[in-house]
């Protein structure tokens, strides 16, 4: 499975909806920069209350950049 796919399988999703809207919903995560946190954990985070490693799958990442700037109205 690719990163984006695990990703997007985080999000919430409506079974009222086709899968075409969960993919635009998730594409559009991309676009604002919110398509990490459905994740629980930051990234320095190796361990969870219980003391049970975290994968780095299910850790934000360090660094978050929009993809696109700002635009002037």
């Amino acid at each position: 499975m690719s990163d984006f796919k695990n990703l997007r399988s985080t999000y919430p999703k409506d079974s009222d909806y086709p899968e075409r809207t969960h993919l635009l919903l998730a594409l559009t995560r991309v676009l604002d920069g919110s398509l990490y946190d459905a994740l629980e954990y930051p990234f320095s985070t190796e361990k969870n209350g219980a003391g049970e490693y975290i994968p780095l799958a299910q850790r934000r990442p360090s660094a978050r950049n929009k993809f696109l700037p700002n635009r002037r109205q």
